[in-house]
């Protein structure tokens, strides 16, 4: 996608995949959209600690059969190669959490050209806890 918005859809299908990654054992702690200037692209970010426990190639494997079974959305479907998977450890990924802490989102929060932890990112739509972690017990 090469625009600078991120559309509804592709939220959308960012949640599709969240949920269908319930049912594995890759357990989603934060998730967020991150526009790569460079790459002028958007990355859907999964934090997990899967991927320090794992590595990421288990990880991305995991994200991929959860693909597979996710609900698709047409040209705003999510790739495999729009996924980044992340450790809990990454600096961004920790910056992310304690902004989640500080600001608790109860809805998708848009984000744009701010300081998140160590890192300055151009637009960022971050998940809250409660859509990523699902509903509790």
């Amino acid at each position: 996608m090469d625009q600078a918005t991120l559309v509804r859809d592709r939220l959308q299908a960012g949640i599709d995949l969240i949920v269908a990654l319930r049912d594995t054992e890759f357990r989603v702690i934060d998730a967020y959209w991150s526009y790569d200037e460079e790459a002028e692209q958007w990355y859907l970010f999964l934090v997990s600690p899967f991927v320090e426990e794992f590595g990421p190639t288990l990880a991305y494997s995991v994200v991929h059969e959860a693909l597979k079974r996710a609900p698709r959305h047409g040209p705003d479907r999510v790739e495999l190669l729009d996924v980044k998977v992340v450790g809990l450890s990454e600096k961004i990924a920790s910056g992310v959490s304690s902004y989640i802490r500080s600001y608790p989102p109860s809805e998708v929060v848009h984000l744009s050209r701010t300081p998140i932890g160590s890192h300055y990112v151009r637009d960022m739509y971050i998940y809250p806890r409660s859509l990523v972690r699902g509903p509790r017990p």
